[in-house]
């Protein structure tokens, strides 16, 4: 197995975070409170968007 393909489900990229909730976790609609962050990356980016499709 090459590096590249060690480990599919982290994907470290620079990108821009909204909606971020690391330091305490969040409910929404009364459902389980859970630790969440939205990921913002240009589409320019398709290298990086196929690792993420990759990954999930």
């Amino acid at each position: 197995m090459s590096n590249e393909n060690a480990n599919l489900t982290k994907v470290i990229v620079p990108c821009r975070f909204s909606y971020l909730h690391c330091w305490e976790p969040n409910a929404v609609s009364d459902g389980d409170p859970k630790y969440s962050v939205s990921a913002i990356i240009p589409k320019s980016d398709t290298e990086t968007i196929e690792k993420i499709k990759r990954a999930i």
